[in-house]
């Protein structure tokens, strides 16, 4: 009902009802008003209020103030109006949609592992296959070596997947189906096995390591480094000095300015010991301006360091 239209029964009422007597005319006009302000909200309603208080029943003045003060009391609070209601019933009935929609917390919490993976392709090729299964035969993808990725899984890695030659045919369907959904949490894995769908005929799962309290994906490049335990490295373009008199071999190739669990700092000098790190260098690199450019302190360093923090250098 418009306000325009409140108003106007208000008045038409009101001279409906202008021969009352002083208390009666008081009490429905009372009622009247609330009308015309919405908090009776239906004019049958109203009707009714007015009717019970000129019910001829009983010409007690006290019962009939009682009658009076009942109804108007009734009706003193505004009545919400019925669009609100609605709206109320709708937020509500969102609200709990919402609730039963939202992810249940898994019963056991994500696992991430580091594996060492083999992808082979049955396309043949002018060199002997790496393996052969179901009268076919496979090379591996690349170089004779393990690629690495970590996935994410609600249970524990399958043991039957380990060490396990598993192709796309249809005899290792069930385990090639579960092992490539596995993979698959990888993103640099998807990537890959997107791009070369076709090509990818075979996997093998080398060895797996449970990485703890880890809820993403494993980045070696993110991670805090702090070991420097490795003397040296044998590689064909690494020269390593020897010290004849050591009474072990590890004792003589390694490097005694080595600071120990700071890889990065020995890194650093290896590189830019006889320039940015040279006291010979007009304005050389010191370990308090190396700290100072990464954001780190002596006492965050104690933590390791991540080779993409210590990129910024």
């Amino acid at each position: 009902m418009g306000i325009k239209t409140r108003d106007k029964n208000a008045i038409n009422l009101k001279t409906q009802y202008k021969d009352l007597s002083g208390v009666k005319q008081f009490q429905v006009y009372s009622l009247i008003d609330l009308y015309g302000r919405g908090n009776i909200f239906n004019i049958i309603t109203l009707r009714y209020g007015i009717n019970k208080i000129l019910s001829p029943s009983s010409n007690q003045q006290q019962k009939q103030i009682d009658k009076y003060v009942n109804i108007i009391t009734k009706y003193l609070e505004p009545r919400k109006r019925k669009i609100q209601l609605q709206e109320e019933k709708i937020k509500e009935l969102v609200t709990n949609i919402e609730k039963n929609l939202k992810p249940k917390e898994p019963k056991e919490k994500i696992k991430t592992y580091l594996i060492d993976v083999m992808l082979y392709t049955d396309e043949e090729k002018d060199k002997k296959p790496d393996f052969k299964k179901y009268d076919r035969s496979y090379w591996v993808i690349g170089k004779r070596d393990y690629r690495q990725y970590s996935i994410t899984i609600s249970q524990n890695f399958p043991s039957t997947l380990i060490k396990q030659r598993i192709t796309n045919k249809k005899p290792d369907a069930t385990e090639w189906r579960q092992i490539i959904r596995i993979m698959l949490t990888d993103t640099e894995f998807k990537t890959f096995y997107i791009k070369h769908l076709p090509y990818i005929n075979a996997i093998y799962i080398g060895a797996i390591e449970r990485l703890k309290k880890r809820s993403s994906s494993y980045n070696p490049l993110d991670e805090n480094l702090r070991d420097a335990s490795k003397v040296s490295i044998n590689y064909k373009y690494i020269e390593t000095n020897v010290t004849m008199n050591a009474s072990t071999f590890k004792e003589a190739i390694e490097n005694k300015n080595y600071i120990e669990n700071e890889c990065w700092i020995n890194t650093i000098r290896d590189f830019y010991k006889d320039d940015l790190l040279s006291n010979k260098c007009r304005k050389h690199i010191t370990r308090e301006t190396i700290l100072n450019d990464i954001g780190m302190t002596e006492e965050t360093i104690k933590k390791g360091i991540s080779l993409n923090t210590i990129g910024a250098f």
